[in-house]
C-alpha cells in the first residue's frame, strides 16, 4: 500500500513549518511562526519561534525511557509586550510522562509560569486517556494550580482525529 505524501512528511525525520500574517491592521513586523522538529527512533526535539501577539520561543523534547513510558520537557520564554495578557517577560517550563496501559494512558505533570517579578503559579496535574477505537478517545484530568490561591479542577472530554 502506497503511503501519500503527507504521511511520508510526518514520517520524516526532520519536520520544518513557517508561517506568516496579514492582517487588515497588521502590527509591525507582521505576526510569524517557525518551528523546527526532529524526530530519532526515541526521542525528539523542537524549538519555535513566535512574533504573533507577542515574541516567544519554545524549546521541547520527549523521549521514550521504555516501551510504555514517554517523557516530555517543555521550556518557554515571552517577552515584554505591553496590553498583552502576560504584559511582563515571562518564563514557563513542565515536564511530564505518559505511561501506555492496556487500552488507554496515564498522564502527570508538573510546570510553573514565572513573569518576572511575580510569585509564579505552579500546576500539577493527572489524567487518563481510554481508547475507545483508532480515532475516538475519552479522557479525564485533574489538576491543582497554586499561586496566591489554590485552584483544582476537573476536565472531562471526547477527543477524535480526523
Amino acid at each position: 500500500m502506497k503511503r501519500s505524501s503527507r504521511m511520508a512528511a510526518m514520517a520524516a525525520p526532520f519536520l520544518l513549518c513557517a508561517s506568516a500574517a496579514a492582517m487588515s491592521q497588521t502590527p509591525s513586523p507582521p505576526p510569524f511562526s517557525l518551528s523546527g522538529t526532529y524526530r530519532a527512533s526515541a526521542a525528539m526535539l523542537g524549538f519555535e519561534r513566535q512574533g504573533i501577539d507577542a515574541e516567544a520561543w519554545t524549546a521541547r523534547a520527549a523521549m521514550m525511557a521504555s516501551a510504555d513510558l514517554k517523557l516530555t520537557a517543555r521550556f518557554a520564554d515571552q517577552e515584554r509586550v505591553p496590553g498583552h495578557a502576560l504584559p511582563e517577560p515571562t518564563t514557563a517550563w513542565v515536564v511530564g510522562a505518559n505511561y501506555s496501559l492496556a487500552s488507554g494512558s496515564l498522564q502527570v505533570g508538573y510546570g510553573r509560569l514565572a513573569p518576572e517579578g511575580a510569585a509564579g503559579t505552579r500546576q500539577f496535574s493527572i489524567g487518563y486517556e481510554y481508547a475507545v477505537s483508532k480515532r475516538l478517545s475519552l479522557f479525564a484530568d485533574m489538576a491543582e494550580t497554586r499561586s496566591a490561591m489554590r485552584i483544582r479542577h476537573l476536565d472531562l472530554g471526547v477527543r477524535a482525529a480526523f
